[in-house]
């Protein structure tokens, strides 16, 4: 028995021969990627190591840098800037608010720089909770619940800010916040 293929009819595309005739100068392409991402790269190397940055200035670039997931090209960089960050951290520490504040303390732990967590007791009341002011800062609340993360046994603030069930207030509060919705609906539900 003889099989031949059955052999349909379509209508020609309206692209013609367009896509099949195609053709890209890869090695053009690539140079070009290659040097808009040098340039880049030199650019955040620029921002990371400018002089007369604030602290808090760059502990933003940095963690920026960690969640975009290129700092492992700056790792020199962010290990000075950190060092520098660390050594002169309690000079002026009382400036800072709840977000720099618990910025400090996650990316100095996560560098293994050991920071105590007393930093975060000017953020408590006379009766040892934190402080209703707190509740309307969502972008200091999810910091300090990031930060919690890196507590070690005995830091009683941290777990307080995770397990005390008066902060279920503020872990809604940053569940329920428009400021950074897509990091707060995912960090907020689970430690």
């Amino acid at each position: 028995m003889d099989v031949h293929p059955t052999i349909s009819s379509f209508s020609p595309s309206i692209w013609g021969n367009t896509f099949t005739s195609f053709s890209a100068d890869i090695n053009k392409v690539q140079e070009k990627y290659a040097e808009a991402v040098e340039a880049l790269m030199e650019e955040a190397r620029s921002m990371l190591m400018a002089k007369g940055k604030t602290t808090a200035d760059r502990l933003i670039l940095i963690d920026t840098l960690e969640r975009l997931g290129v700092a492992y090209h700056f790792e020199q960089e962010i290990e000075d800037q950190l060092q520098n960050i660390f050594k002169s951290h309690s000079e002026r520490e009382d400036d800072y608010d709840l977000f720099i504040t618990a910025l400090q303390f996650r990316l100095l732990r996560q560098h293994r720089y050991f920071v105590c967590s007393s930093v975060f007791d000017k953020f408590k009341s006379e009766n040892n909770e934190f402080k209703e002011t707190l509740k309307s800062d969502a972008k200091g609340l999810l910091s300090l619940f990031e930060a919690a993360h890196l507590r070690i046994h005995g830091e009683t603030i941290l777990e307080e800010a995770v397990y005390n069930p008066s902060f279920e207030a503020y872990a809604a509060t940053i569940r329920t916040s428009t400021s950074r919705p897509s990091e707060e609906s995912s960090a907020a539900p689970t430690p």
